[in-house]
């Protein structure tokens, strides 16, 4: 695996990281503290497995309750802060939450900024922890599910995602690939689309060429840009760069739709199945 923290992302975060990496090992046990959300599930699940993979006790704490412990990651969520929090000492804290960050430089050298989720912070210290770990290793795909379970992508383009896709490709996390080379992509994500269309396409789409197939995304995501319920970023995403890894049958961004609906219910429950299945198959069902 190629360091998160060399990215234009992580360059304010990056030393307070690698300070916590540094300092965790000789202050455990941590207790891993978070709210019961799909994104306090997703970073705890890359903090134990990271833990598990170093052999560092842990015990985990949702939702947060009062009390001081003697080592502390807590996982936040809310409006994106200016600058990460310092480390703190005498006990070890280590607060990660949403935080404003300079993602990419444009062709024209201009400055791209975002949001990075507590879920890629978490999976960056994870990989400082255990950067051999096969659990962590296994889940580093999920890092691009807090900024997809954000609002940007509906918003606006969101560079700090792109950069991180963009980064986990190189390195052979999974494939982006359009939808027709995914086998089973999760109907509700694309709601208005034609599904016999996409069918027909799936079944020429060896045949044709780079002209043809960029006209047959177009004609399949039409429906869904005429309806105006996507984001045009969120829509470029799911029909031109699905995410697929070698050996799963269901595309990341099937998954993470299926993550979040599970957290619709019960969602203590949903912290603990969730995190469970991830740090066993690196999936969720």
């Amino acid at each position: 695996m190629h360091s998160l923290l060399e990215t234009e992302p992580f360059e304010s975060l990056a030393p307070v990281l690698r300070a916590a990496a540094g300092a965790l090992g000789s202050d455990s046990p941590v207790t891993l503290i978070a709210e019961p959300t799909a994104v306090g599930a997703l970073a705890l699940a890359h903090l134990e497995a990271a833990l598990l993979d170093a052999g560092i006790a842990y015990r985990r704490r949702v939702p947060p309750r009062d009390g001081q412990e003697s080592a502390a990651i807590i996982i936040s969520e809310g409006s994106p802060q200016e600058e990460p929090e310092p480390l703190g000492s005498g006990p070890f804290r280590l607060h990660l939450s949403p935080l404003s960050v300079h993602a990419l430089h444009g062709h024209d050298g201009s400055s791209h900024s975002g949001t990075l989720s507590p879920v890629a912070q978490a999976a960056a210290l994870a990989a400082e922890l255990a950067p051999a770990g096969r659990r962590v290793r296994m889940l580093r795909p999920w890092l691009l599910a807090g900024n997809w379970l954000s609002d940007a992508l509906d918003t606006s383009y969101d560079p700090v995602y792109s950069r991180l896709r963009d980064h986990l490709r190189d390195e052979g996390a999974f494939r982006v690939v359009p939808i027709p080379s995914v086998s089973e992509p999760d109907a509700t994500l694309l709601p208005t689309i034609d599904a016999e269309r996409l069918s027909a396409t799936k079944d020429s789409w060896s045949g044709l060429d780079e002209q043809q197939r960029a006209e047959a995304l177009s004609e399949i995501a039409a429906p869904e840009v005429f309806s105006g319920t996507l984001g045009t970023a969120r829509l470029e995403e799911l029909v031109w760069h699905r995410l697929v890894v070698s050996n799963r049958p269901r595309d990341l961004h099937s998954q993470f739709a299926a993550l979040q609906r599970r957290f619709s219910d019960d969602a203590l429950e949903a912290v603990s199945t969730s995190i469970d299945q991830l740090l066993s198959t690196g999936e969720v069902e």
